[in-house]
């Protein structure tokens, strides 16, 4: 693992349907998107494609590895509203028998806070990720399971009332099988949901929700080989996300609010093709995905159970779908500077049932370009660095418009706090809330090196950004790893 692995972060899969791994990114790769990643031919596995740990019997060479982590993101406007987190991997722990079996914990605690003029919310929380993945030496026959949990409590400075929340981001079974020495396919089953309720002891006050995707299936096709010149991941997956809610007081019966529920579908593919010639290598790379998720209100049941649902409310429907595509190029030469350019779009569709107010039909269409530049610094003979030393500096201009709905970033990470009221979620009703956007500006500064011929290592990496969204807000984003391979194969 080199740099590319060392900030914590939950990638989507389907949106927000699913986060099926909970995995270390570089934040190049995290600001993509679901594209991101494309260009570089060390993410074209399945555990970075589709989230499956089936992914990490392909390439981990390690049977035994401890990772320290540390990542930090400060977000503020002049105004002084800001957002911080705080997230650790203490430890990140990787055992195995390299392409037979593999065990991976990681506890990664987080501290996200809220400021503004009228107080601070902070949300300490606690999250676990276990996966193990296991199979033939052939990789005739391959097995896997993915299960993460976090749990914390929501407060607010000079009141008494806080929220509750628990939730799995993902408990996933996963089945491959290695069809031939190019090609590996494989299908995915699970569930993620997630709780939040406010902690008073008025019961005529009330607020809480559950918010789940059950069941989650899909499968994917991996295409890649080392030596081979070309990579390439496909995978599909749909799901069935449904809302309950209830507050109190309300104008509803019981509080009971009505029923949410949803179904979506999804596909993602992403190739690359190397070629070399002398000390030059190009490589190429293409990326393309749809998504469509169609929603639908419905009166609630009297237990309000996420699993049921009562009569359809007539018009209340609405349908979000995207289509995007990425393109780019890489380049290197003899192995010390690689510069790569790259540019994506994608187009986001809301169609609104008759009954919605305003229901007219909305599109919009968002960009992003990012232009790096990497050094093997170690490479450079007349240096004459020591062959057990690896010592890359790498930058990143990058220049987004992004959707808040498709593209969460720190929105979805924030997007946990909940002020401890109620009517917390009224938004859930408002369709026009997926068209909200993000401009992000920035660059992306980082190094890493490696010693003892990668028996050990450190990365870090430094985001300083400008979100254009609305007032303007500058940001700063920190991230450190520290990893150590206690025994090699």
């Amino acid at each position: 693992m080199n740099l590319r692995s060392f900030i914590i972060v939950l990638p989507v899969f389907l949106t927000s349907l699913n986060a099926q791994t909970t995995s270390m990114h570089n934040l190049a790769l995290w600001m993509g998107g679901e594209k991101s990643g494309f260009m570089d031919e060390a993410n074209y596995t399945t555990a970075h494609h589709g989230g499956s740990p089936l992914g990490w019997l392909e390439h981990d060479s390690s049977s035994a590895r401890v990772d320290l982590l540390f990542s930090y993101l400060n977000l503020e406007d002049n105004s002084g509203n800001g957002n911080v987190s705080r997230t650790y991997a203490v430890p990140h722990i990787r055992l195995g028998n390299p392409g037979v079996a593999v065990v991976d914990f990681v506890y990664y605690p987080t501290s996200l806070e809220k400021s503004s003029p009228q107080g601070n919310i902070k949300l300490p929380l606690h999250r676990f990720s276990l996966g193990v993945a296991g199979g033939t030496e052939s990789g005739l026959f391959q097995i896997g399971l993915r299960a993460g949990l976090f749990t914390g409590r929501i407060s607010q400075e000079e009141f008494p009332d806080e929220r509750f929340i628990l939730g799995s981001d993902q408990i996933s079974v996963h089945l491959g099988t290695q069809l031939h020495e190019l090609v590996r396919v494989g299908v995915f089953g699970g569930v993620s949901g997630y709780f939040d309720s406010l902690v008073i002891e008025n019961p005529e006050v009330q607020d809480r929700y559950f918010s789940g995707t059950f069941p989650i299936l899909g499968g994917f096709i991996d295409l890649s080989k080392e030596g081979f010149p070309v990579f390439s991941n496909f995978s599909l997956g749909m799901g069935f996300p449904r809302f309950v809610y209830v507050y109190k007081p309300s104008t509803f019966p019981a509080g009971n609010n009505p029923a949410l529920f949803s179904d979506s579908i999804g596909w993602d593919w992403k190739t690359l093709v190397k070629v070399g010639a002398g000390d030059f290598t190009i490589r190429p790379a293409f990326a393309m995905g749809y998504q469509r998720t169609t929603s639908q209100l419905y009166h609630p049941t009297e237990d309000n159970y996420p699993w049921e649902h009562g009569d359809e409310i007539t018009g209340y429907h609405w349908t979000i779908s995207s289509f995007g595509m990425g393109m780019g190029v890489a380049t290197d030469f003899l192995k010390i500077a690689e510069l790569s350019v790259q540019y994506g779009f994608k187009n986001l569709s809301l169609e609104k049932g008759l009954a919605i107010v305003s229901s007219y039909d909305e599109k919009e269409w968002f960009h992003d370009i990012k232009v790096g530049i990497q050094g093997n610094v170690h490479k450079i003979e007349k240096l004459r660095f020591p062959q057990s030393l690896g010592l890359t500096v790498r930058a990143e201009y990058f220049n987004m418009r992004q959707s808040q709905y498709l593209d969460p970033w720190y929105h979805g990470e924030f997007s946990r706090i909940t002020l401890p009221g109620i009517g917390s979620q009224a938004g859930r009703y408002t369709p026009e809330s997926s068209l909200l956007q993000t401009r992000l500006i920035g660059i992306n500064a980082g190094i890493g090196a490696t010693f003892l011929e990668e028996m050990f290592g450190v990365d870090a990496d430094l985001v300083l950004f400008d979100d254009a969204s609305g007032v303007e807000k500058k940001g700063v984003q920190f991230g450190i790893g520290l990893w150590y391979n206690l025994i090699r194969k």
